[in-house]
């Protein structure tokens, strides 16, 4: 049998409204019923809140929790704020997380930006790896005040260059 692996779970609730399956237990037991071997779980509190220490110690927590250790936890750094080499250095050195994800178009940056650059460089020297968040949701669902576009992944093809080895999976 193949083993499938979801790279784009998301746990916790939704900022502007209640979602199938936001209970982390649901969440597990529904992708055990699907043959999910391991799924990439992000949080989807790191879209709005500016405390991403706490979002990715909840989210390993939760992961860690998991009874069937399916989910793996891949933390959100938001170059935009201070302290986010702070945020990746936790999320590898004491989270053990093989990556992180990114969401841009939440967090108010461009992908050529030069904290991305660089964070996108410190990825790659720590070999993790990046998820970047082109739409976390459909835009005609999206809550008015929340109106968020789509990521512009035109700069990516350039850092992609610089940085071969970077290991990036785009959602959405």
């Amino acid at each position: 049998m193949t083993e499938l692996i979801d790279v784009n779970v998301s746990l916790f609730s939704y900022p502007t409204r209640r979602l199938p399956r936001d209970d982390t237990r649901a969440l597990v037991d529904f992708l055990t019923s699907k043959q999910v071997a391991q799924a990439w779980a992000g949080s989807f509190e790191g879209l709005l809140h500016n405390d991403v220490a706490g979002v990715n110690e909840r989210l390993s927590d939760a992961c860690r929790q998991a009874d069937n250790k399916s989910l793996v936890p891949f933390g959100t750094v938001n170059p935009a704020l201070p302290d986010w080499e702070e945020d990746l250095r936790r999320c590898h050195e004491v989270h053990h997380m093989p990556g992180i994800r990114l969401y841009p178009n939440y967090h108010g940056y461009t992908l050529d930006a030069p904290n991305v650059i660089s964070l996108l460089k410190q990825a790659d020297d720590r070999k993790r790896i990046v998820q970047i968040a082109v739409r976390v949701e459909d835009p005609r669902t999206q809550h008015r005040l929340l109106n968020v576009p789509d990521v512009d992944l035109k700069p990516l093809v350039a850092i992609l260059e610089q940085h071969p080895q970077l290991r990036v999976v785009i959602l959405n």
